[in-house]
């Protein structure tokens, strides 16, 4: 963490601009390396040189530091403070496209920030220098990634300390070299040498390499006060100026920090003519292990270094956001590049309606949606788009070569061109956009070029300058502007608003993009970045632009599941459930076709089927759960009260219609024609049951308008269809669905099917579809196939349920028996509720939901695991870690009257509730016997025992007592 970063501008637009972005970073938490920041101009617009904005700057700190801890002295305020100073003051002449906002806030694309800028790269890669408790003050370049914050040597020397890495000779003239003695200390400082004074002066290595000025520097508190010292800086608590920076203010006296301050501070300088800025400082070079070096300092750096997929990048190269094999690139562009684009070019905040096209090796920056005249660049030209005021655009053309400082007499360029053969070219004179007394200010800078109004008559006017033609003699009347007076006119918050906007659309876009290819992503990846309503309605328009395309079910059931979390509706919450439904619907279809009964009429058959509790690894068998991850359940069958939990029977009748009673529920209804089958999809209806199972066994019409009648003289006769629960509905023993499989069983018989097992845990599943409760596989399971067993299935279409009964010693059984309880808590859940917000937070991918489910996994198999081994303390735990996995996966399953039942349980046992939760029946193992007799003394326990068996089917003919009664 910094303590403090400042940033040096030019002027104070240029600082308004660094201001508010600043701000903006603070306001969006990517500002939280640093505690404080602050901006320092150069006074009143005068370029003071490097040195002496160093030196204002140091000034400017030190006095802030005084009014927080007054004192004299810059080396006791300095203690302890980590600060980092950023020179960015430049005009960006040679990097035009980004001087309004400037270059150092160009955009950086990291694989790990793709909405970063070479700023923010900078300041992660300078926070993570290591700095002594003393404090240190760093001194950097605003347009230069270094990419040593994982290589730096130690900067706990006192003094001044240089970084540098070795690299080629060609490097050093550019910028400069240190030459350093055995001990590190600096002998000679060159800046920009030519290959011959490197060499004279000792700057090159026997390898041919030099020792490169990063322009880093690290100053410890000692240095600042000497620094301040040798400027005239009085001591505190104002820190009065002295006569060299007062020159520096008056635009006489321009100090650089390099070429001079530093030069005079190395040995061989202070022995030739004793320097002042040494002060008794000591003066260090330490090589860096590593130096990326990425420099956007002009277009054509900045081109090269974005557009390059060559995979020889190392450091920060290799991590710019560039895709592999595209070599045009866009930043902050919504979509594609558009197809005339020839790469390498690069396009960047543009959102123009009209064609574009780049010849190559272009940079298009800032176009609005508002263009729609067509752009039509030639090879190695840039053209940028200002706003100004309130409605108003500007736009600057420029070659890749163009520097905007060389004058027309040393051969500057426009476009690539020579001026003066741009000039000609043109048709035009100097004195048609330059004041020609003055020579030194006939510089591309200083052009009278660019127009401003409506952004196609901004491109317009201007389009001729690309052709090499006459401009029109109407540009010629117009008032035009020098690129600095554009600058200054641009109108910086509605260009930062605008750059943020679509930042945060292209954000969204990319993120919802990402949820359409990747199943793993979902809402919360979407919620990240589309924070506000116009961001959500954006993410939410693109959804329901992608789903027409999107075939496969699952697919459709994730991204409605993902439309519903973002504010989609409950519409797209029912279409999610309906696309899940018809995954089930695949795998099991309702006939087509009556079946034939194969008994006469009176005759039928009863089906009985125990409860289950559920033990492990629930919510993990429901789709698409189960579909896309694979289940892992384990329960056990028990019997309540000694007898069967559910009960069907299906006779044949000679009526021609169906006949159904729920005998728990003391309601009966007949059907004489195919109308009332529709109260089969309303779960609220207590026929709903009974009506889906006859419609999966064949026996009613499932098609709209079909006979009924007609259907059941084909059957060979009507139906009659009596089905009992002898367990509280709600109670999470998963008697609903295992009575449908009971029924489905039973009617089944009629027609002479005997179902395996996997047939009706496929049609029970339909059922809880076609009833629109959902529901899993395992209440089916458990209630079919009696005793323990672990159920699994794989990920898949079609699930095939694989059961394996978990044989357990008689000791473990007597042992368990003696320490489980069975408590009816008295407060009635449905499933459907429960379940519906699960399957939704799933389909969404909320956070933490695919790793609960994981672990739900993993808790069956443990259990499992635990129950052959007979090991029931561990039983135990795994009991109370699966309530654990399902309070996570739904925090409402243990409402507050749950919580006061289950209070006394704590030290005397493990529990988890036997459904989804939310009331029902509760399941506690006992730490021992002695225990599980005081919790049966509650109100509510109930008595049960195991269920070895399973589902039953047997004529009625071979029962003593006829349905309905016992």
């Amino acid at each position: 963490m910094l303590d403090l970063l400042v940033l040096t501008s030019a002027n104070a637009r240029q600082a308004s601009a660094y201001a508010m972005q600043l701000r903006a970073r603070r306001a969006e938490g990517r500002l939280d390396l640093v505690r404080r920041f602050g901006v320092i101009p150069d006074p009143r617009g005068v370029r003071v040189g490097s040195g002496a904005a160093t030196l204002l700057a140091l000034r400017r700190i030190a006095r802030h530091l005084a009014r927080q801890r007054p004192s004299s002295s810059a080396a006791t305020l300095f203690h302890g403070q980590r600060i980092v100073i950023l020179h960015s003051g430049g005009d960006s002449r040679r990097l035009p496209a980004y001087a309004a906002q400037g270059k150092a806030f160009a955009p950086l694309p990291l694989d790990s920030d793709p909405d970063g800028t070479l700023f923010d790269a900078i300041l992660r890669d300078l926070a993570r220098i290591p700095l002594p408790e003393e404090g240190r003050t760093l001194i950097a370049a605003g347009d230069v990634l270094l990419g040593v914050g994982d290589a730096l040597p130690c900067l706990h020397r006192s003094g001044v300390t240089g970084v540098a890495y070795r690299d080629s000779i060609e490097r050093a003239t550019r910028h400069g070299a240190y030459v350093a003695a055995s001990d590190r200390s600096v002998e000679d400082f060159v800046h920009k040498g030519s290959p011959e004074e490197l060499e004279r002066r000792g700057a090159i290595w026997p390898d041919g390499t030099a020792l490169i000025d990063t322009g880093l520097l690290s100053l410890c508190p000692l240095a600042v006060e000497a620094w301040l010292g040798a400027a005239g800086v009085g001591e505190g608590p104002d820190f009065a100026m002295g006569a060299p920076l007062r020159l520096a203010l008056d635009g006489r006296l321009s100090i650089d920090l390099y070429a001079e301050m530093l030069h005079s501070m190395s040995d061989r300088a202070h022995r030739a003519a004793p320097s002042h800025w040494r002060h008794g400082v000591e003066f260090h070079a330490e090589i860096a292990d590593r130096c990326d070096f990425l420099h956007l300092g002009s277009t054509r750096e900045f081109l090269n270094e974005l557009t390059d997929v060559s995979p020889a990048r190392s450091g920060s190269r290799a991590q710019l956001a560039c895709p592999a094999g595209i070599r045009t690139v866009c930043c902050s562009f919504p979509g594609p590049a558009p197809p005339d684009v020839i790469p390498p070019s690069l396009l960047d905040g543009c959102e123009s309606r009209g064609p574009v096209r780049l010849a190559g090796h272009n940079l298009l920056v800032g176009l609005p949606a508002s263009s729609r005249l067509e752009v039509d660049l030639p090879r190695e030209v840039g053209l940028v788009a200002l706003p100004i005021g309130s409605d108003a655009w500007s736009a600057l053309l420029f070659g890749t070569e163009d520097d905007f400082k060389s004058t027309r007499a040393a051969d500057g360029t426009f476009l690539n061109r020579q001026l003066d053969l741009w000039l000609e070219g043109s048709g035009l004179s100097p004195v048609d956009i330059w004041d020609v007394s003055d020579p030194t200010r006939q510089t591309l800078w200083n052009a009278r070029l660019w127009t401003c109004g409506r952004i196609d008559r901004v491109l317009q006017v201007c389009a001729w300058m690309c052709r090499g033609e006459a401009p029109p003699p109407e540009w010629l009347k117009l008032e035009r502007r020098t690129a600095p007076e554009v600058y200054a006119a641009t109108n910086l918050r509605r260009l930062l608003s605008r750059r943020r906007n679509l930042r945060d659309r292209i954000r969204v876009q990319v993120a919802v993009e990402g949820a359409l290819k990747d199943r793993s992503l979902g809402a919360p990846e979407i919620r990240r970045v589309a924070v506000g309503h116009t961001q959500l309605s954006l993410a939410r328009a693109r959804l329901r632009r992608a789903l027409p395309s999107i075939t496969e079910s699952l697919d459709r059931a994730r991204l409605h599941g993902i439309l519903h979390a973002l504010g989609g509706g409950e519409a797209a919450a029912a279409r999610a459930l309906r696309a899940v439904s018809s995954v089930i619907e695949r795998e099991v279809s309702l006939p087509q076709s009556p079946r034939r009964a194969v008994v006469p009429p009176g005759e039928g058959f009863e089906a009985t089927a125990p409860a289950r509790i559920d033990l492990a690894g629930g919510w993990s068998d429901t789709p698409p759960i189960c579909h896309e991850l694979g289940g892992r359940v384990v329960n056990a069958s028990i019997a309540i009260r000694g007898s069967a939990c559910v009960v069907a029977h299906a006779r044949l009748i000679r009526e021609r219609l169906i006949r159904i009673s729920s005998l728990d529920l003391n309601e009966s209804m007949e059907l004489r024609d195919s109308d009332a089958l529709a109260a089969h999809a309303d779960p609220s209806h207590w026929a709903a049951l009974p009506l889906c199972t006859l419609l999966v066994s064949g026996l009613a019409p499932s098609g709209p308008g079909a006979d009924l009648a007609d259907w059941l003289a084909r059957v060979g006769g009507g139906v009659e269809l009596t089905i009992e629960s002898r367990v509280p509905k709600g109670s999470g023993l998963g008697t609903s669905s295992i009575l449908s499989a009971a029924a489905i069983s039973a009617l089944s018989a009629l027609t002479g099917d005997s179902d395996q097992p996997e047939a009706i845990f496929a049609k029970t599943s339909l059922l809880e579809q076609l009833m629109r409760t959902g529901g899993g596989w395992q209440d089916q399971v458990g209630g079919i196939v009696g005793g323990f067993k672990l159920t699994r299935s794989e990920p898949g279409p079609v699930q095939h349920l694989a059961v394996q009964p978990l044989a357990i010693a008689s000791g473990a059984q007597m042992e368990l028996r003696s320490r489980a309880v069975l408590i009816d808590t008295g407060i009635q859940r449905m499933a459907r509720g429960i379940l519906r917000h699960i399957v939704l937070r799933y389909l969404a991918r909320e956070a933490g939901v695919v790793g609960l489910v994981r672990k739900l996994h993993a808790n069956a198999e443990s259990m499992a695991s635990a129950l052959i081994a007979g090991d029931i303390d561990h039983v135990g735990q795994e009991l109370g870690e699966y309530w654990a996995l399902k309070r996570e996966l739904d925090p409402g399953s243990c409402p507050a009257s749950i919580e006061a039942l289950t209070s006394t349980f704590a030290g005397r046992a493990h529990w988890a509730l036997a459904g989804a939760g939310g009331g029902g029946f509760l399941f506690a193992i006992a730490h021992d016997a002695r225990q599980a007799d005081m919790l049966r003394s509650m109100p509510g326990s109930v008595p049960f025992e195991l269920a070895e068996d399973g589902l039953r089917v047997r004529p009625l003919s071979q029962l003593t007592n006829r349905p309905g009664h016992d």
